[in-house]
């Protein structure tokens, strides 16, 4: 484990190490931090031990003035948005808040722990309810798929709406868990309408970060969200139906993995019931810390060069140039092209299509998927290595 990682793994575990402060490069750990979403959670850790020297830095002064933009802003917000869901729930609309507010008070300080979006599952019928609610409130309809419509409010954290847990063409094979989910949520005094059982939230939230482990990336927050919950719940779980379920889903191997790097990182000592290949493991961890939080870089700076010229005044240029990549850059973001490159013009409309009729925030999000980081193994060699 590098010293970065390192000053990562103890501000996650409240465990104070005075030698890494000696010869740490402070900008690093700042920049590696905000990768994975954690600069906050550093920068109030570390801030009871940084010297007075340190804190008249630039560096610390841009630190300190995010984090406190953050604390204050995330307050608000959440608080707003909050209110807004329990006037829902006063319609009589059932909803169970998923991952992000439930992991929260894992952290020293909860408030630290970045939330992008408040996630909640409603019952299908009530989508269309749901839809009115949100749009009467102000709300804009930003995305939405065959599984969950997103709305933005810029006085509101981001609300993704799912009325199902599965992309359609699982609905059949996958719609037993979620009625699962209902049956068996509760009350989180804090919250709310409902959360997730504890065991069928451990395994939503393995279930999601293996289903984005390699494309979008779940960085090393993830690996601590998982390993946390597990070690103050499992006690409670019924291990058998914990297992049976990731089985089912083909996720407890990686699974498995997932809490072992868990424990590599943040010494939780959590219980790991398969036999770990450390050689697999530190493959795997690599890519989780070169994904960061947003998913894998390899040639991503390209696309977010573009992206930041599109507030400038050749924006169809701009555009163009953005989707018109060269071959070997599209390969890394469509690996059908290392098979069949006469699919090129192809791709490039399914890219222009996104990057002309979608906002730049959806537009920032597909472009930045499927790129493979070199000298890291592939997808296919990470799940072929994982099922030998």
């Amino acid at each position: 484990m590098n010293n970065l990682m390192k000053t990562i793994s103890c501000a996650l575990s409240n465990q104070y190490d005075a030698s890494l402060l000696l010869n740490i490069n402070w900008k690093d750990v700042y920049l590696k931090s905000k990768e994975h979403l954690l600069h906050h959670v550093l920068f109030d850790f570390y801030n009871d031990f940084w010297t007075q020297d340190f804190k008249q830095s630039e560096l610390y002064i841009r630190w300190r003035e995010e984090y406190l933009f953050h604390v204050l802003d995330h307050s608000i917000s959440l608080y707003k948005t909050f209110e807004i869901l329990k006037e829902l729930e006063l319609k009589k609309i059932e909803f169970i808040i998923l991952k992000g507010p439930v992991v929260n008070e894992l952290y020293r300080n909860s408030k630290t722990r970045i939330m992008n979006d408040i996630d909640i599952l409603i019952n299908r019928s009530d989508l269309e309810y749901v839809d009115n609610f949100f749009i009467k409130k102000s709300f804009t309809l930003i995305d939405k798929s065959d599984k969950d419509y997103v709305y933005y409010n810029s006085n509101y954290t981001k609300i993704e709406v799912h009325y199902s847990l599965f992309h359609k063409k699982h609905y059949t094979d996958f719609e037993w868990f979620q009625r699962h989910c209902f049956n068996t949520k509760v009350r989180k005094n804090n919250l709310p309408g409902y959360v997730l059982s504890e065991e069928n939230s451990y395994i939503y939230l393995m279930l999601h970060a293996s289903k984005h482990i390699y494309s979008t990336g779940i960085g090393l927050r993830s690996l601590y969200d998982i390993g946390a919950y597990y070690r103050l719940h499992s006690l409670k779980f019924n291990s058998i139906y914990v297992c049976e379920t990731l089985k089912y889903f083909k996720k407890h191997i990686i699974s498995e993995y997932i809490l072992y790097l868990g424990n590599y990182l943040f010494r939780f000592n959590n219980q790991v019931s398969i036999e770990i290949k450390c050689s697999v493991a530190m493959e795997l961890l690599e890519m989780i810390n070169e994904s960061g939080a947003y998913g894998h870089r390899g040639e991503h700076q390209i696309d977010m060069i573009y992206i930041n010229n599109l507030r400038k005044k050749n924006v169809t240029y701009t555009k163009i140039k953005l989707f018109f990549l060269p071959l070997d850059d599209m390969r890394k973001r469509f690996g059908i092209l290392n098979k069949y490159p006469f699919l090129l013009p192809i791709y490039w409309i399914k890219r222009g299509y996104f990057i002309f009729t979608k906002n730049n925030e959806l537009t920032q999000r597909f472009i930045s998927k499927k790129i493979d980081k070199p000298n890291i193994m592939s997808k296919i060699e990470l799940l072929e290595a994982l099922e030998d």
